[in-house]
């Protein structure tokens, strides 16, 4: 299909087996979303179609098609293997034209966790665990998908008293714990580890750190590996997110608890940090949101993990997005993965975490495009090229 390249597609009900040669031919556009933080990520691809052929005929009256039928695109590049997505099918939309080879099947679908989002379970009981043991049971009937739970405990642990209350489930498995993920200044999201060959359920913190991806270049002549980039800075939107905790045990006094923007997990992505424009208490008694009100009934040392996820998600507020072709990059832009940006200048150029990419697959080529944040301003001293 593409000259450097090939493209895999395995669909099946839980079990994956290869689509057939036909359906992989009348592939006209695959594109998949791969999304950070809470955001799910979902792929759409476009078949040819006519009434009398295979995909008309027997595959899409027998159901082939769909939901939630699984579908797994695995990208072969370079001697390396590119897991794309996968996910289950959630729609499918078939548009009939007059002129010939117009008309086409198109099917839409999101990541594996849609299969946890099925079936509300409002009210089971879930005595004597702790929020990272409600997770861990949560996720444990989806091995079957290949889903390796890595679930990271919160300290909930020094404070969870069973006796005190019965925790019960709310809403379908996937509202469940990402409602946990969110009162614990957690992330949900599952994803595909190659080196692992597995699915991964990962539950817990936001991580902005790691090995950088192959740099991004602009303005260096023949070096220049992508097609375009633009920076945004939002310079009123960084807030200072403060817990007001009132010591009643020594002093009785109301004592403000500021929260960085940066933390061991999320730390500075450039010399030059971003002073908060804005002051946002987080606990205060009259704003009465979900957020706040799960806030409120926490331990402070929940309170305090949960503030330091806030104040990291809200200090990004350098972004950058742009496009490229994967073939002259030289390989596929991650998204929750570091890469560093060169030839952009001293202000824009340096590391970004990359939180949403979107790649295009058709016949000859492999396009990209892609959002990018960050948390400061500059290039830390020998790191890449201005």
């Amino acid at each position: 299909m593409i000259e450097g390249a090939h493209l895999i597609m395995e669909i099946g009900d839980i079990t994956l087996d290869l689509a057939p040669q036909g359906v992989v031919e009348s592939l006209v556009e695959l594109q998949v979303n791969e999304s950070s933080g809470t955001q799910r990520s979902g792929f759409q691809f476009k078949l040819k179609y006519e009434a009398e052929s295979e995909i008309g005929r027997e595959l899409i009256p027998t159901g082939f098609f769909d939901a939630p039928k699984r579908v797994k695109f695995t990208l072969l590049m370079q001697g390396n293997k590119h897991t794309l997505i996968d996910g289950v099918i959630t729609r499918q939309d078939i548009t009939q034209s007059s002129s010939p080879g117009q008309s086409a099947l198109t099917i839409t679908g999101m990541d594996l966790t849609q299969v946890m989002d099925q079936i509300d379970l409002t009210g089971v009981p879930m005595p004597a665990m702790p929020t990272f043991v409600q997770v861990g049971v949560v996720l444990a009937p989806y091995m079957a998908y290949g889903i390796v739970p890595t679930v990271i405990p919160t300290v909930q642990l020094a404070n969870f008293n069973p006796a005190k209350s019965v925790p019960a489930r709310q809403g379908t498995d996937y509202a469940h714990v990402t409602r946990l993920a969110s009162e614990a200044g957690y992330v949900f999201y599952i994803y595909h580890d190659d080196n692992l060959g597995a699915n991964v359920a990962y539950w817990g913190p936001e991580v902005q750190l790691g090995e950088l991806q192959k740099p991004l270049s602009i303005n260096m002549d023949a070096d220049s590996n992508i097609d375009a980039i633009s920076f945004g800075y939002d310079g009123i939107s960084k807030p200072l997110y403060v817990l007001m905790h009132k010591d009643d045990d020594i002093t009785g006094m109301t004592i403000p608890i500021p929260f960085p923007g940066t933390n061991p997990l999320s730390p500075p992505l450039g010399p030059d940090l971003i002073a908060p424009r804005k002051f946002v208490q987080i606990n205060h008694k009259e704003n009465k949101t979900e957020d706040n009100d799960a806030m409120a009934k926490a331990s402070l040392p929940e309170v305090l993990l949960r503030g330091l996820g806030k104040a990291a998600q809200a200090a990004n507020v350098v972004n950058a997005s742009g496009t490229l072709d994967v073939l002259r990059y030289g390989g596929l832009l991650r998204a929750r993965h570091l890469v560093s940006v060169r030839g952009a200048g001293d202000r824009y150029s340096g590391y970004y975490y990359v939180q949403k990419t979107t790649t295009t697959i058709k016949p000859g080529s492999i396009q990209q495009s892609f959002a990018l944040k960050r948390n400061a301003h500059g290039i830390f001293p020998g790191s890449v090229a201005a």
